[in-house]
């Protein structure tokens, strides 16, 4: 299915297309990678969350989660320019008041965030670089403000690795890969297949996988039931239910303790590993 007919209110039906387009950004900015912040005390709104942001951006991050010492729900972090366009294409059928067109978005830079609880956070995002928008979007903070000087090179790289993705997959109707979203660029956005071209590295964001633990509140996905029916078969007594509580703390801590990893009920890619899910 083409990304113009997409159907659904959510930006997750394009995750495999959005697997590739991320991992060619990468490709175009190897000395400053876009990272993930999973391994901070973070919790994603939505299994349409993309948990990445530039280095220092997770750093100033990391210090404000730090000194509030709450869990940071997050809403929205790194957006593709396939997610922008189908939430800038369907804004009046979902009844999204703002979106930003294609490409403009300071999602596309790696420097914004949509958080819960806002007013509770902004002076620990604040204190540490991170500038809130303001009432007309008051869920949305980019660090280093609108006007970071590191933005607008991230944004041209998302088009251009979508441009790239494009051409590696359509050699008989090549893109100028410029950065610019132009009406040639934008139409063949559109024609692109949310399961992904057939051509495209997607190994590059493998390790987005959530880091999963006892949180406030719980965590829960199909990533969660996935690691809770895995102890199941390892004889755990608990219910493959989606959310990450108590039991599944204690279950994890006692595997984690049985292989001499870190009894620390932290679910991070060693106790993955260990436990045959990576």
């Amino acid at each position: 299915m083409m990304l113009k007919n997409a159907p659904g209110s959510s930006t997750s039906i394009v995750s495999q297309l959005d697997k590739q387009i991320i991992a060619q950004v990468n490709l175009l900015i190897p000395n400053n990678p876009l990272v993930s912040f999973t391994d901070l005390n973070v919790v994603a709104g939505g299994n349409a969350v993309w948990p990445l942001l530039q280095k220092d951006a997770k750093a100033a991050l990391q210090r404000a989660i730090n000194e509030r010492d709450q869990t940071l729900v997050v809403n929205s972090a790194y957006r593709t320019i396939a997610q922008q366009f189908f939430l800038f294409i369907n804004k009046d059928r979902l009844g999204i008041p703002k979106v930003a067109p294609v490409g403009k978005s300071n999602h596309q830079s790696g420097l914004a965030l949509d958080i819960e609880d806002h007013d509770g956070w902004k002076p620990y995002l604040k204190k540490y670089g991170w500038q809130w928008f303001g009432p007309s979007d008051s869920v949305h903070f980019s660090f280093g403000g609108e006007g970071n000087p590191n933005a607008q090179s991230y944004k041209i790289a998302a088009i251009k690795a979508f441009q790239k993705l494009w051409n590696l997959n359509n050699p008989d109707r090549i893109l100028t890969v410029d950065g610019d979203v132009g009406p040639m660029t934008l139409a063949r956005l559109g024609e692109s297949p949310i399961e992904g071209f057939s051509k495209g590295d997607k190994s590059s964001v493998n390790p987005l996988r959530r880091v999963l633990r006892l949180t406030d509140p719980l965590m829960q996905g199909e990533d969660v039931r996935e690691l809770q029916q895995a102890l199941i078969k390892m004889n755990f007594n608990l219910n493959a239910d989606g959310f990450f509580g108590t039991t599944t703390d204690a279950a994890i801590k006692k595997f984690q303790q049985d292989k001499d990893l870190i009894a620390d009920g932290v679910v991070g890619l060693v106790t993955l590993k260990r436990m045959g899910l990576l």
